[in-house]
């Protein structure tokens, strides 16, 4: 009979093993679970971190941009003001030609066809000189 206490005691020694494997199994199975969601949380930081740095540096290119379109703006506004003063000079000769027609009295009354063709003509002859 020394021989069936040593049986139970291995027979619990099995299922002891048995118990002690299964949840070492269920553990580790936890164990690669939970590093296979910290290594995808991982991946999906370090992918949101560079998409914002990649968002960030276009962002930068983009208002550099604008302060070099502002200063090429500026630059040209100072070139094209000399331009502009000399248009409105001209303008204003043009505008100061076109008041003394309308307030002078037609050259022939009563006939705005010849008087027409006589300002055409003083006209012309301004010109050719």
């Amino acid at each position: 009979m020394e021989g069936q206490p040593m049986t139970l005691i291995a027979k619990w020694l099995a299922v002891a093993l048995a118990v002690s494997v299964a949840g070492n199994a269920v553990l580790g199975w936890a164990y690669l679970g939970q590093r296979d969601k910290a290594t995808t949380e991982a991946t999906k930081r370090e992918a949101v971190s560079s998409d914002a740095e990649r968002t960030e540096a276009v962002a930068q290119q983009c208002s550099d941009g604008v302060a070099n379109l502002g200063q090429v703006a500026e630059a040209r506004a100072e070139a094209a003001s000399e331009s502009r003063k000399q248009a409105k000079a001209k303008a204003d000769v043009h505008y100061k030609r076109a008041d003394t027609v309308l307030m002078t009295p037609a050259p022939v009354p009563q006939d705005a066809c010849l008087s027409a063709q006589a300002r055409a003509s003083e006209w012309l002859k301004e010109r050719k000189q």
